[in-house]
């Protein structure tokens, strides 16, 4: 645990680092507003990641962007299936916890008749995904022959991704903005894998450890989607 939350506050820390440094690129861009913006990610939302961002425009060139929520599946489901050759079921279907995102962006282009830009955004991610003594079937659901683990999971999950965006602001009264982004990225997520119990007998009623899996796992991230966002305020400068 130490070296997980070790590594946290060093990407943390990095990143703050850029934040108080905004000064030094603020002075050499056209400073004509600063503008805070709400809203969601459609697609992230669609697969049970509830959350919300702020979008905060210190100026025509620099872009932060925050975002906070948490993950679960919209569907609470006591057996899951598993699936041996992706974590599907550990990440989406069977765990929940926070998440947490921070990233810089800076805009590339600007088109002041259409209200568009072109932005490149450095994001770092975290997650806290757990579950506790979930069923998990291999197999068809419902055959009294499929075997059944009764398992436990813990990650903490780390992403650094390089996002490519499109940003539109409403041409008509300018209090909504729409960003299509794509941005590949490296995943990393110290995991602890708890296997409780396993029987052939189609039950999870055992309570007896079997094994226990502790690793540094690596994982290829693309982070791509809609975000839409509601503005809260403008201040002219």
């Amino acid at each position: 645990m130490k070296r997980e939350l070790t590594l946290f506050q060093v990407s943390s820390f990095c990143l703050l680092f850029l934040f108080l440094d905004q000064p030094i690129f603020s002075q050499e861009s056209n400073q004509d507003s600063k503008s805070l913006y709400l809203g969601i990610e459609p697609f992230t939302f669609a697969i049970g990641t509830k959350g919300l961002f702020l979008d905060y425009r210190v100026n025509d060139k620099i872009v932060y962007n925050f975002y906070g929520a948490y993950q679960s599946w919209w569907v609470s489901r006591d057996e899951i299936p598993e699936n041996g050759k992706y974590p599907l079921s550990d990440y989406y279907l069977a765990s929940r916890g926070p998440v947490f995102r921070v990233g810089l962006g800076f805009v590339l282009s600007k088109n002041d008749f259409r209200f568009s830009q072109v932005l490149i955004r450095p994001e770092l991610t975290y997650k806290y995904l757990n579950y506790e003594n979930k069923c998990f079937y291999d197999g068809s659901n419902g055959l009294s022959s499929t075997p059944r683990q009764l398992r436990s999971f813990r990650s903490n999950y780390f992403a650094l991704n390089v996002v490519f965006g499109f940003g539109h602001f409403d041409d008509s009264f300018k209090k909504m903005s729409f960003e299509w982004f794509i941005g590949p990225g490296l995943a990393m997520a110290f995991e602890e894998k708890n296997l409780i119990s396993q029987g052939a007998s189609g039950n999870c009623s055992d309570e007896v450890l079997k094994e226990q899996v502790n690793e540094t796992v690596f994982y290829p991230s693309v982070r791509f989607g809609v975000q839409i966002g509601f503005m809260l305020f403008e201040k002219e400068k």
